[in-house]
């Protein structure tokens, strides 16, 4: 069945929508039945069709591969070289030639999880399209845990070169940490409740660097 223009304008709008709401850093993999033909010049589409895609293209084609390029996703169905039997996921009722309509689009810099993207021919899925399975190796990253916020102290003692011993101390810890301070300035007149203030820093420290 055909869809009118309105719909496919519709169905790419909201398809654009979409894809703008995911982060960049996060993975991405769409699959699905577009209805589209991408044909065969990847020299036209470089890094958004692969070398092996199949027959001619189509407006929808061009509607689905304008989609890819905006949003840097590439067609994995076209980057392996398979038989047409294990490429092609529909036939035409009437003409009885196959084509490639149904895709697997993941981000381009992930090019490199995917390991094959191809029809299952034997595979009963109660409709007149094939299966597709792609298989991937997928290295998901945890994200980090925003860091707290690390106190930065300078002490000020009642002689000048305490303050000074302490606040080139703290650089020191800081730089040795690679830890980006906030400051909260600590005002004390006692060396020694400095001196105890500033080791009690380097634990602040040494517990923000353990828990990230």
């Amino acid at each position: 069945m055909t869809s009118s223009d309105a719909a496919k304008d519709k169905f790419y709008e909201d398809l654009h929508a979409l894809l703008a709401t995911v982060p960049k850093e996060d993975k991405l993999i769409v699959l699905g039945n577009f209805n589209a033909r991408v044909g065969t010049d990847h020299a036209a589409w470089q890094g958004v069709l692969g070398p092996h895609g199949l027959g001619s293209s189509n407006d929808n084609g061009l509607f689905l591969l304008q989609t890819c390029a905006e949003h840097r996703l590439l067609l994995t169905n076209t980057f392996f070289r398979v038989l047409t039997r294990e490429k092609a996921t529909w036939m035409h009722p009437r003409s009885w030639r196959w084509h490639l309509l149904d895709y697997v689009l993941v981000h381009r810099r992930d090019r490199q999880d995917v390991l094959v993207t191809k029809v299952i021919c034997d595979a009963d899925g109660w409709t007149d399209h094939r299966l597709v399975i792609s298989q991937m190796r997928l290295q998901i990253q945890s994200r980090r845990r925003p860091q707290g916020p690390v106190i930065f102290l300078l002490f000020c003692g009642a002689e000048g070169e305490v303050c000074q011993l302490c606040t080139d101390s703290v650089r020191e810890v800081v730089r040795a940490k690679a830890i980006q301070p906030q400051t909260l300035l600590h005002v004390t007149d006692n060396p020694v409740a400095a001196k105890r203030q500033f080791q009690m820093f380097v634990c602040l420290c040494d517990a923000q660097q353990y828990h990230t």
